[in-house]
């Protein structure tokens, strides 16, 4: 179909109703419904009716009541169930009506269009993804939760500079895997003059949601739609102009820690609150768009401003590829009465002692980005020492390749100012990966890396072919100290130094640095290590 013929179907479609907002999600409905199997109707189905009101309501009260009672999660949490309910509510209208508050109650349709949005890979079945239309991102899923999340940017926010955005697009757009780029797929399918990546989802809608359209006649492109999705979007809050505010940040970030134990397990005198601070600092800088994957790159505090689009995506990409898991098995639980079919985790009970550094929170902080490599649940403590009575650089290296897999090194201090650090490293193999890091089998499957649980939480994924450490007249090295990110500790382990240099040479690099950080270095006195390793 011609531009101009598309157009003028565009219009009698709209002249007759049926691309009203309402129109439309009536077809968006039957689509969606269409997605789920026989059995997760018949659940969703059986627990809204068990909660909704006689007007087929389900109230925030109602709501939170539900989850708690079946999750048994801590009432403690209440504050964090509020903020998954306001987040379920925004996604329940997503992309129409955004301009407009989101509603305060849910209903069986709206709930099924939220599950839809905020399960991983749903979309896929319900969106239009053939040539000429766009390709839903990972990135995608991650950035309706954030909105979801987000409120305005209270007049903190800078326009965006367009090819700023369109350079980290395309850097999102080229992650995709290569069976599922199309001849159509570029920048301009996410952000381009007519809108950023809210209105293009306006655009997936529409075309996903056409008309009916007799056989012999080809459907209106993509294109035919811009002018509808633009009055639909009109007024609606650009994606860079929303920020998660710290303390609503923390919040959520509380439940989805305290999801992945069972029955309640995660005590309240435990560090929840702390780790989850930890967590929320790695979405607080303001990266600079133009250079977000350049090691020049500039990075900008926002002090309890919270999370742009930009860092939260970021956060989630880099830092923490699993943090969600824990959100989609609650859902999975309350709803549909069993797992979601994502691989997420389904909680569990470790054997942390009391007292010690890998506290509970700090495992399930770990699984953000070892969920694939390391079984929290079957890991036991290998060996723990105070400084005082610790092993020599020498012993730890002894004991390190005595584990046949997975060990997990977690070396906590505090510095002279009184700030409280804790680093680690994890090694896949480590008979084999002290002389070379190895390369996962999959995606997610990390080898051997350094991270940071606090006062930071941050990731230093290791170069495949590179030592994961050496023996020094210092002591053990972890990386290169002049190269990228390298943890050294001292013969004696009394001491750490941790060393964070992106400027220098990448050939170098034997763990990679997070580049908006910049160059600084961290030293500590050791009180406590701790060697874990799955198995007995």
């Amino acid at each position: 179909m011609n531009s101009k013929d598309a157009g003028r179907q565009t219009r009698a479609w709209t002249a007759v109703g049926a691309m009203t907002p309402e129109a439309v999600f009536a077809r968006f409905d039957q689509r969606i419904t269409n997605s789920f199997d026989a059995e997760e109707m018949a659940a969703l189905s059986r627990n809204f009716k068990e909660i909704c009101d006689n007007d087929g309501h389900v109230s925030e009260p109602a709501f939170t009541t539900f989850v708690l009672s079946k999750t048994r999660l801590s009432p403690a949490l209440t504050k964090a169930v509020h903020i998954l309910f306001d987040s379920l509510c925004y996604l329940s209208q997503v992309p129409l009506q955004a301009k407009s508050p989101p509603p305060t109650h849910l209903t069986l349709d709206g709930l099924k269009r939220a599950l839809m949005w905020i399960l991983p890979s749903r979309e896929r079945s319900v969106i239009n993804a053939t040539v000429g239309h766009r390709v839903r991102r990972p990135a995608d899923h991650t950035r309706l939760i954030f909105q979801s999340l987000a409120t305005s940017y209270d007049n903190f926010h800078v326009p965006p500079d367009v090819r700023a955005v369109q350079s980290l697009v395309v850097h999102n757009v080229a992650r995709i895997s290569a069976e599922q780029i199309h001849a159509f797929q570029d920048a301009r399918m996410h952000f381009d003059e007519d809108g950023d990546e809210m209105y293009h989802d306006v655009l997936d809608v529409l075309v996903s949601t056409q008309p009916y359209v007799p056989p012999g006649f080809a459907e209106p492109s993509r294109d035919a739609f811009r002018a509808l999705a633009k009055k639909l979007h009109e007024g609606a809050p650009s994606l860079y102009e929303l920020v998660v505010p710290q303390l609503r940040l923390e919040a959520f970030l509380s439940l989805l820690i305290a999801t992945n134990f069972v029955d309640g397990v995660l005590d309240a005198d435990q560090d929840l609150e702390f780790v989850t601070r930890c967590i929320a600092a790695s979405f607080r800088q303001r990266l600079n768009l133009r250079s977000v994957d350049d090691r020049s790159a500039e990075c900008q505090s926002v002090p309890n401003r919270g999370s742009t689009w930009a860092t939260f995506h970021f956060a989630i990409s880099k830092l923490l590829p699993h943090l969600f898991d824990p959100l989609y098995d609650l859902l999975g639980k309350v709803f549909f009465d069993q797992l979601c079919p994502h691989d997420a985790n389904s909680g569990y009970l470790p054997t942390a002692e009391l007292g010690a550094v890998l506290t509970l929170p700090r495992m399930a902080q770990l699984e953000t980005f070892l969920f694939n490599s390391i079984c929290m649940a079957d890991i036991r403590r290998f060996q723990s020492h105070p400084h005082a009575t610790g092993p020599t650089a020498s012993d730890l290296m002894r004991d390190i390749n005595a584990i046949p897999e997975c060990a997990l090194l977690i070396i906590s201090g505090h510095a002279a100012a009184g700030e409280t650090y804790v680093f680690g490293a994890f090694v896949s193999q480590p008979s084999i990966e002290g002389l070379s890091i190895q390369s996962g089998d999959t995606r997610f499957e990390e080898t051997a890396l350094l991270f940071q649980l606090s006062p930071t939480h941050d990731v230093f994924r290791g170069q495949v072919g590179k030592p994961a450490w050496s023996a020094t007249e210092k002591g053990i090295v972890f990386g290169n100290e002049d190269h990228g990110a390298a943890l050294i500790l001292d013969e004696r382990l009394t001491d750490v130094r941790f060393t964070h240099n992106p400027s220098g040479n990448i050939e170098y690099f034997v763990y990679h640095p997070t580049a908006h950080r910049g160059q600084f270095e961290i030293n500590f006195a050791i009180e406590k290590i701790e060697l874990w390793a799955e198995g007995s």
